[in-house]
């Protein structure tokens, strides 16, 4: 009898497991207050290393500890590189075709000429004869595909051709154009992993070796102008999951697209998936509401991935991020307008001015190469 009872309640109790199996979610991460002081001066004897480039009037303002104010980098935008050190610009030109036939009202017409690549620190230029058209008559936004776009530190892909459905790679320190891979870069949210292993595009994720897709369901919500953000070792991305219920979920998958945790929801307009940390340990976010006409309201966070806490900085309109070569400071513009430009490090967590700025933070590269 007592055999009997325990095979019974054995039983009852691998049945409990299966359910708990088939309902177990992951949870949210504990959110905890970091909140940043009031920015000061810093002392004579702090400095920095590398250089803090950010979006400026003219183009790319560096900020390095040498000097006292800002200069500019780069006349004009383009792509940086992953090093920070090559930028890609390519001229665009565009017009809006009227149809009078049933359907939609109007085709736009993309062209894209040759591809200048400048190294920022010498001043080296590639000039990549470009020719590639483009056109989208039902896209959910007018937005052309995507690229350039850099997949190490050396070599960009971009649309070549009518209609863009060729791709093709150039080096920039050869000048070399060669043929890529037979993947439609017609995703303005397309995201590479950095060992070229891996693809997301139109929020499905792919196997670059084969071209296959390697789950069914999507790793994102489409068409909400952000791209997934791959760590550094490409282990692992973060992508926003929008549902119906008016809930964005903050979501990380591991490389082949299966969900290791969900650290934050919240019922938010958009976010901003700022970066990683160089030693892919820490991952910056800022969510926004909106409140009509322009207004709105910002929240940065800080993801710790090794205590899996969220730390919340207490602070809105950060313009930008970028972590320092090493990994423990980061910096930010914070406010908008001519605000200061902050450096924190996250042992001491106080913000240090080290300079103002009306852009944003973009990268934070080193000078040692």
């Amino acid at each position: 009898m007592k055999a009997l009872l325990f095979s019974l309640f054995l039983l009852a109790m691998m049945y409990v497991n299966v359910a708990l199996a088939d309902t177990d979610e992951p949870s949210t991460w504990e959110i905890v207050e970091r909140c940043l002081p009031d920015p000061i001066v810093p002392p004579d004897d702090w400095t920095f290393d590398g250089e803090i480039l950010l979006w400026g009037w003219a183009g790319i303002h560096g900020i390095n500890a040498s000097l006292d104010v800002p200069y500019v980098a780069h006349w004009g935008g383009g792509v940086l590189s992953p090093d920070g050190q090559w930028i890609l610009q390519q001229e665009v030109n565009a017009y809006t075709e009227q149809l009078s036939s049933p359907g939609p009202l109007g085709r736009y017409h993309i062209y894209y000429g040759d591809i200048v690549a400048v190294n920022l620190i010498s001043g080296e230029r590639q000039t990549f004869d470009w020719e590639a058209n483009y056109s989208i008559t039902s896209q959910p936004y007018i937005l052309g595909p995507a690229g350039p776009l850099w997949l190490d530190d050396h070599h960009f892909i971009a649309i070549y051709g009518t209609f863009g459905h060729e791709t093709r790679m150039g080096d920039v320190e050869t000048g070399e154009i060669v043929d890529w891979l037979e993947r439609n870069l017609d995703d303005y949210e397309i995201s590479i992993s950095p060992d070229q292993t891996r693809l997301i595009s139109y929020a499905y994720l792919y196997d670059l070796a084969d071209n296959s897709q390697l789950i069914e369901q999507p790793v994102g919500t489409s068409h909400d102008f952000l791209s997934s953000a791959w760590s550094h070792d490409s282990s692992m991305f973060i992508d926003v999951i929008k549902g119906e219920d008016q809930l964005s979920s903050l979501t990380l998958y591991d490389r082949d697209g299966t969900v290791t945790a969900v650290p934050f929801v919240g019922a938010v307009n958009s976010m901003s998936l700022d970066q990683w940390s160089r030693a892919d340990d820490y991952f910056a976010f800022t969510t926004f509401r909106l409140y009509g006409a322009g207004a709105y309201e910002g929240h940065t966070f800080i993801m710790d991935l090794h205590e899996e806490v969220i730390y919340d900085l207490c602070v809105e309109d950060t313009q930008g991020w970028a972590w320092s070569p090493d990994g423990t400071q980061f910096a930010t513009v914070l406010g908008r307008g001519q605000q200061p430009v902050v450096i924190t490090d996250l042992n001491e967590w106080q913000p240090y001015i080290v300079a103002y700025h009306t852009g944003d933070v973009i990268f934070w590269r080193s000078l040692a190469d």
